[in-house]
């Protein structure tokens, strides 16, 4: 089975064409915050090293930011979006790191308060541009645009050569790609004006974009398609048209506006129209379109606007290998979905597969090094990428497969390949099993199914006696939370055994392969717990109760979180391999204030990771006191330092005498004891 499997990987890597990108050779970037305050933010830092000017509208409204953008690409500036009365959290800084001479405020006081104006103005010099509606507040931002483009406003009015473009300013679709095109058309000859209007009486002579729909008038100057998104790429052939062409284009959601909205900002820095998509689908015209002409695209906006389905059509066909790869592993069940696509169609089959074994951000871990001894130097083609052998030296690492069957991988023969992913498939699915088992060994045959399995068939221990003195305790101020589980029953030895706390079962197999891939082995037991802690309103509303997690009114104001965790009992073969953990989970397993993103970690790696041993640790470890509490077939543990101990043992007592409590000594990780002293890493 083993030399099966080994020719079936040999075989797709052989087969896919080297280095492979997508067919046009299109690379694609996403900038996105965690909200449009936040994406605004996020392509502020992506391309302003400095500004003399910034742009501040509206977030919750769309005409004001959607208009001050021809601002932002005339005068190439970053626009930001707030809230009318107070600034999104980070705003401040990046104001002041880019060091504006003068920031315009878009909108009058009912958008941006007078408070927030006067706020800002303590550090920084503010002009509001509005007028008494969003019309008026366009005509006004066109004034500052021409004052800037001229240098003088006496010519405003009886300029022959201002040029007005009509959108229809209660309906944000066209005026999303219209920005660019009239932000960029200023000059000695010419200038265009964005006006919000719903037909053209107004302006019988203006370039009009956008349907009869969106602005009512006969005109042989309209810039439309029979729908929004054809409207961009018809907006998109104006600006090519008019500026010599482009290499970059981006891509918004054109069903929303929220992420939208700052996307000027981005288009001034780049000299890209904007395009607008579903959010799981981009029109073929505009796909066809993208394809011909750019070889960079920048999707504005995360998941919730863009989704990956559209990078998915910019990269691939539906005849290509990597689509027909992901069709066949969901047809058995796809498990999740991680992949940040790369164009290298190679690299991105391998990832699939990764993916599906739930073991994707473990190959981000593996250095060039330690890749290239996996597969071995001498087998190493010069077309290799370095994130293909990582993911290649993964997937060995925890599957059945052995290094050296994988030679001359780079070899041609298109018409393979099908055959060879249906295979492929097949044996990473012969990785799992339907079994569940709590004790293990890394070399278990279909040990990370298994544990998986255990760790989704447990639940909640909240209705036992051990658990509601745990809450107690918590009402009573003695400890801001705890965990509870079955009482253990292993005979693993002490000395080399570490117990490791997560909640995420996905980080528990990849820290077993990752253990595995550095050459240590382990006996393995998953104790499933329940982790109850305060849980804040601050945090935000109450979620609605899972399976794994609940909040819990206990008081007006104390509310109890539950959450199903687990504690991973770690038994090392000699006590020199226990003493490498601390070192690998500092280095793979933990984020800090360089890498708060978690980048080339285990998935779901946490600030301050827990892991303790009941034997003395040395380096690396400080000294805690675990107090247990134990009743009927359940054990409560909080952990505290010596001198809070007493008192929290002497406050159980009192609330059930039936309760056989302990401590123990115990050697937690320095991170965790920097956390239980107030640090934050």
């Amino acid at each position: 089975m083993k030399q099966r499997f080994l020719g079936l990987l040999l075989a797709l890597c052989l087969l896919l064409p080297a280095g492979l990108a997508s067919a046009d050779n299109v690379s694609v970037q996403r900038i996105s915050g965690e909200d449009r305050y936040q994406t605004a933010i996020q392509i502020s830092k992506n391309s302003y090293a400095k500004s003399n000017y910034a742009i501040i509208a509206s977030g919750e409204n769309y005409a004001d930011a959607l208009v001050g953008g021809t601002l932002s690409v005339q005068i190439k500036a970053p626009l930001y979006l707030t809230k009318k009365d107070s600034l999104p959290e980070g705003l401040k800084e990046e104001l002041e790191r880019i060091h504006p001479e003068e920031i315009y405020l878009i909108g009058g006081v009912e958008a941006i308060s007078s408070d927030l104006e006067d706020e800002l103005s303590k550090d920084f010099t503010i002009k509001r541009v509005s007028g008494k509606d969003r019309q008026k507040t366009a005509e006004k931002v066109v004034e500052l645009r021409y004052l800037i483009n001229k240098g003088s406003e006496d010519a405003f009015k009886k300029d022959e050569q201002l040029t007005n473009f009509l959108v229809n300013g209660y309906k944000f679709p066209d005026s999303i790609s219209a920005a660019p095109l009239v932000g960029r058309m200023v000059g000695k000859e010419i200038f265009a004006a964005l006006c919000l209007e719903e037909n053209n009486d107004k302006y019988p002579d203006a370039y009009i974009i956008g349907g009869e729909e969106s602005v009512k008038g006969e005109s042989d100057k309209r810039i439309s398609g029979p729908n929004r998104f054809i409207t961009s790429l018809e907006v998109a052939k104006e600006y090519e048209k008019n500026f010599d062409g482009f290499s970059t284009v981006i891509i918004v959601n054109g069903e929303d506006y929220p992420d939208a909205l700052s996307a000027s900002a981005l288009s001034a820095m780049e000299n890209a129209p904007i395009l607008l998509s579903k959010k799981d689908s981009i029109d073929e015209s505009v796909l066809s379109y993208i394809k011909s002409k750019a070889k960079k695209v920048m999707i504005v906006g995360g998941e919730m606007s863009v989704s990956q389905l559209v990078e998915k059509d910019i990269f691939y066909d539906s005849e290509s290998n990597y689509f027909y790869a992901e069709e066949l592993i969901k047809s058995k069940g796809i498990s999740r979905d991680n992949l940040n696509l790369t164009g290298n169609e190679r690299e991105d089959i391998l990832g699939l597969f990764l993916d599906e074994m739930g073991m994707l951000e473990l190959s981000e871990t593996f250095s060039e090094e330690k890749s290239e001894n996996i597969i071995g130097k001498d087998n190493l083609p010069k077309e290799m990428t370095t994130a293909e052998s990582k993911r290649i030296a993964a997937i060995i690492s925890t599957t059945s497969l052995e290094i050296e069957d994988i030679l001359g991988i780079y070899e041609d023969g298109d018409d393979k390949v099908k055959s060879s992913i249906d295979i492929i498939a097949t044996a990473i699915n012969g990785e799992k099993t339907e079994e569940a088992e709590f004790i293990l060994n890394s070399n278990d045959e279909n040990v990370y199914s298994k544990l998986e399995n255990a760790f989704n068939s447990s639940k909640l221990f909240l209705d036992n006696a051990t658990f509601k003195a745990g809450v107690k305790a918590v009402s009573e101020g003695l400890t801001t939370g705890f965990n509870i589980k079955s009482i253990s029953k292993n005979d693993f030895d002490p000395e080399n055994t570490i117990i490791y706390g997560h909640s995420d079962i996905s980080h528990a197999k990849q820290l077993i392969a990752l253990l595995k891939s550095e050459g240590i082995e382990v006996n393995i037991e998953l104790e499933p717990k329940t982790s109850a802690f305060v849980y804040l309103l601050e945090w935000g509303p109450i979620p609605e109760p899972t399976d794994s997690y609940e909040v819990v009114k206990i008081s007006d104001d104390l509310y109890i979180a539950n959450a199903l965790e687990y504690d991973l009992l770690l038994e090392f073969v000699n006590g020199e391999d226990k003493d490498k953990f601390d070192d690998l989970i500092n280095k793979y397993a933990k984020k800090n204030s360089d890498n708060p993103e978690g980048k080339n970690l285990l998935v779901s790696s946490w600030w301050q990771p827990l892991y303790t041993s009941r034997t003395e640790m040395q380096k690396g470890y400080g000294k805690l006191i675990d107090n247990s509490a134990k009743l009927d077939d359940y054990e409560f543990h909080t952990f505290s330092f010596k001198e809070d101990s007493d008192k929290l043992i002497k406050g159980l007592e009192k609330i059930d005498p039936d309760l056989e409590i302990n401590t123990i000594d115990i050697w937690a990780d320095d991170a965790f004891i920097r956390y239980l002293n107030g640090e934050s890493e």
